[in-house]
């Protein structure tokens, strides 16, 4: 659903009653007062004590917003606001620092790390590029950690963290709930959802949790035929403009094709759903142990894209000659083990995130940039005969795989205490594998052709076609592997009731390594070998350290 700022004013104003109406009761009974607990140091403390800035939105907020995906939960977050080109490839900012990552059309290895840390309860999820867009459904609370938090969550947090709390299974008994609803945009499709959660306690120690959704976003962006001239994608106008009077003997006489998209003329083309489940067991060992599992799965699928061009007519139209889909899945198990040991809490944390992106994207807008790119389109070697261009119809394929576990122990002293310690250590392994195919249409033109016959020998092409496929112009084959350790710690002291000192340090040591190859060769999975260069075209290795 788009939400506009008309929309976020009513939202706002319908949470701001709320809140007036709970702080008229808290006047009349205050017994009723609710308290807020957060983990923003990771030990449970209520918010209007927590020693640090924290803002915390409770699910009941959520769910009287309105709120479920990404885009819609960081809205009502004060300081924070999120860029991205649409669902499931978004990044989060606080206070404005930004390393402007999102600006990265396509792999999502090439993208830096994030400047805010992104955590689903113990787990930090924070990815370069392409945060996890969790649909928020049975959550407990959001917590929002503005500035420097390197101390107890690493990486990524320089400028804040952001930790979405879901509800954990309950031991007191048996409880269900469900919701749907149906919504509209102003010059879009309907949109609908469905939400149940249930909770069952089995024994008297050991009790479960479930909640699942579907959620489908009607779109609101309209691809509409592309007329050269009209303010649309100008096939002829854009190549010719890139070649010099050197470059084209006369340059009027050589036939260009503009890109068409008779086929893909669409309103509303640009569709999101998300599926999914999460699913939770609660064990209690004894009085003060807990082993606590959970494993959320979900499917997140888009077509279309996001963005418009406000050139064109009409609202929200745009050009694109490419069916466009990105296809997000992801599984991430979390467990936990908590509790007491003399004066001290213990918890181990741990979990596995496993994930698997497929994306098409329309790449015929590169030949609109550069003096270089109209040669991705057209050859102007040999007499004005001989000279041509191609349709510039291009298109980028990827298929990223990711996975990340994580180990963390920590002890804290007792909170009672006027002084209170936090100690921990810290282990991350990530790694991220992408295939992207480029297909620019160039590799039709004479000047490919003929490349092809030189490398191929004095006997012409080779029998499989050449090193250029006529659907694949190249292939990057990229893995990024990053390996971290740490150990923290944080010391806070009460001066006085209201005021509090706290001192604190992480030491750690990151190894972050690319190995990557580019070939000419269409290939299905991964290469055989970095670097192998035996049957394809200009191939590079690439290792960094």
């Amino acid at each position: 659903m788009k939400l506009t700022k008309l929309h976020c004013a009513v939202l706002t104003a319908l949470a701001a009653s709320g809140s007036l109406y709970a702080e008229e009761a808290q006047k009349q009974d205050k017994a009723k007062i609710e308290i807020i607990e957060v983990t923003a140091t990771k030990r449970a403390e209520s918010i209007q004590e927590v020693p640090v800035t924290v803002t915390a939105l409770t699910g009941d907020s959520l769910e009287k917003l309105g709120v479920a995906n990404f885009d819609q939960y960081v809205e009502f977050l004060p300081n924070v606001v999120f860029q991205g080109t649409g669902p499931g490839q978004n990044e989060i900012y606080i206070r404005g620092a930004a390393t402007t990552q999102t600006s990265i059309a396509v792999s999502s290895v090439q993208a830096l790390q994030p400047s805010v840390a992104f955590y689903l309860d113990e787990q930090p999820v924070s990815m370069q590029g392409r945060n996890l867009d969790i649909y928020a459904t049975d959550v407990e609370r959001i917590e929002v950690l503005p500035g420097p938090q390197g101390t107890l969550f690493g990486a990524s947090s320089q400028s804040g963290t952001v930790r979405l709390i879901t509800n954990k299974p309950n031991h007191d008994g048996f409880a269900a709930g469900f919701d749907t609803s149906t919504s509209s945009t102003k010059g879009g499709d309907l949109s609908n959802s469905v939400e149940a959660y249930f909770n069952m306690s089995l024994t008297d120690s050991l009790a479960v949790r479930v909640a699942a959704y579907n959620d489908s976003q009607g779109g609101w962006i309209d691809n509409i035929l592309n007329v050269p001239g009209q303010g649309g994608y100008n096939g002829s106008a854009v190549v010719i403009s890139r070649v010099s009077g050197d470059a084209l003997t006369d340059p009027e006489n050589v036939p260009v094709t503009a890109p068409k998209n008779d086929a893909l003329v669409e309103d509303n083309f640009n569709t999101a759903n998300y599926a999914g489940a999460r699913f939770g067991l609660s064990y209690l060992i004894n009085d003060e142990w807990e082993l606590l599992v959970q494993h959320t799965q979900q499917s997140l699928d888009t077509e279309g894209v996001f963005a418009y061009d406000p050139n064109l007519e009409g609202e929200s139209s745009t050009n694109r000659f490419v069916p466009e889909n990105n296809n997000d899945d992801f599984g991430l198990t979390t467990w936990t083990l908590s509790g007491r040991l003399e004066q001290l809490d213990i918890v181990y944390t741990g979990g596995y995130l496993d994930r698997d992106i497929n994306s098409t994207i329309d790449y015929t807008g590169y030949t609109n940039g550069g003096s270089f790119a109209a040669y991705y389109a057209c050859n102007y070697a040999g007499t004005p005969d001989t000279q041509e261009c191609v349709d510039p119809t291009k298109f980028y394929k990827e298929a990223t795989s990711t996975s990340r576990i994580t180990h963390e122990f920590r002890v804290n002293t007792s909170a009672e205490n006027r002084w209170r310690v936090t100690a921990g250590v810290f282990y991350d392994s990530q790694e991220l594998s992408t295939v992207g195919q480029f297909q620019l249409g160039n590799t039709d033109l004479p000047y490919f052709t003929d490349l092809q016959r030189t490398l191929a020998g004095s006997d012409g092409i080779n029998s499989d076609g050449g090193p250029f496929s006529s659907e694949i112009s190249f292939v990057n084959d990229i893995t990024h592997t990053i390996d971290q350790i740490a150990v923290f710690g944080q010391l806070e002291f009460d001066i006085t009731d209201t005021v509090t000192a706290s001192f604190g340090a992480r030491w750690y040591q990151i190894d972050d390594e690319f190995k990557g190859a580019t070939t000419t060769k269409d290939v299905s999975g991964r290469l055989q070998a970095f670097g192998d260069g035996s049957d394809a075209a200009l191939t590079d290795l690439l290792v960094m350290e």
